[in-house]
C-alpha cells in the first residue's frame, strides 16, 4: 500500500474549494496522487471511486471533507464499504496511506499474498492485520481479481528486472518505469526491484504524491533533490495521469 501525500485542500483564486459533491474532488485527487487505488494499488481504468476514509454514514459532516478522501477501485471500495468494522471501529485502529508508512509494514509475495512483516512490534502487527482485513487485501481466493492482478504485476515486474540485468541502459530503465506507471501495483514493483536503487527512486518520484519521508534509506547514497530525475521520465509518467472528466463517481 503506497503511502501518499494528498496535500492541502485545492484552491481557486487562492480560495479553498468548497465541493458541492464529493465527486467534484476527483480531478484534484488524480493530479495529487495519481489514478491508482489507494489500497490495492492498481491503475484505475474505469469508474474511479471517491473513497471516504470515515464513511459518510458514520459521520455525515465528513462527506465533503477533502481530508477524508482517497481514491479506490470498485473492488476495494465495495469490500471496505461492507466490512462490519468500517462502521463499528475507530479510524485510529488502522493504518492509512495518507497518514502512515503503509509500505514498510507489509511484505508482498509472488503468489499475490500480502502479509504483515514479522519484524514489526506486536502492537503494530495487530493494527496492520486489522488494516488488511478492513481493506480486503488479505483475501486470497483463486478467483479473486485483486490477488490475481497482483500476481500478474509480479510476473511483469520480474520479467522487467530480468531484462534490465541483460541490458542495463537508460532506455531500458525508462521502459521499466513506463510499464510500472501504466499498470500500477507500486508496492509489487518496489518489492521486485528492492536491490535497484535507481529504479526505486524513480518509482517513488514518478508515482504522483508518494510520501518520500518514509524512504530516506533509499536516498541515502544521493542526498540531492528528487528533481534530479530526468525530464523524460517525468514526462512519460505524466502521460498516464490525465483525469477523465467523464468518469462516473461512486461512494
Amino acid at each position: 500500500m503506497r503511502p501518499i501525500i494528498r496535500g492541502d485542500i485545492p484552491t481557486e483564486n487562492a480560495i479553498p474549494i468548497t465541493f458541492a459533491h464529493y465527486g467534484k474532488a476527483l480531478p484534484h485527487l488524480v493530479r495529487r496522487i495519481g489514478l491508482y487505488c489507494s489500497y490495492c494499488g492498481k491503475r484505475i481504468e474505469n469508474s474511479p471511486a471517491i473513497e471516504h476514509i470515515c464513511p459518510k454514514s458514520v459521520d455525515p459532516s465528513l462527506e465533503l471533507d477533502w481530508n477524508n478522501f482517497l481514491l479506490a477501485c470498485k473492488n476495494c471500495n465495495s469490500i471496505k464499504h461492507v466490512h462490519p468494522d468500517n462502521i463499528n471501529e475507530s479510524k485510529k485502529d488502522y493504518f492509512w496511506p495518507d497518514e502512515d508508512d503503509t509500505f514498510n509494514i507489509f511484505t508482498y509475495e509472488y503468489s499475490g499474498k500480502i502479509n504483515v512483516k514479522n519484524s514489526i512490534p506486536p502492537e503494530i502487527k495487530e493494527k496492520a492485520k486489522k488494516t488488511l482485513e478492513l481493506t480486503g487485501l488479505n483475501r486470497y481466493d483463486r478467483g479473486d481479481e485483486i490477488p490475481l492482478k497482483r500476481r500478474e504485476a509480479w510476473g511483469v515486474a520480474t520479467e522487467s528486472l530480468s531484462d534490465l540485468k541483460k541490458c542495463e541502459t537508460e532506455e531500458m530503465k525508462r521502459q521499466i518505469i513506463r510499464t510500472a506507471v501504466s499498470r500500477g501495483y507500486w508496492s509489487v514493483w518496489m518489492t521486485v526491484f528492492r536491490n535497484e536503487n535507481n529504479i526505486l527512486k524513480s518509482l517513488i518520484d514518478l508515482f504522483p504524491g508518494t510520501n518520500t519521508k518514509y524512504f530516506s534509506y533509499i536516498y541515502q547514497d544521493n542526498l540531492l533533490s528528487k528533481t534530479e530525475n530526468s525530464e523524460k521520465l517525468i514526462n512519460l509518467a505524466n502521460r498516464f495521469q490525465i483525469p477523465n472528466e467523464q468518469s462516473s463517481f461512486h461512494e
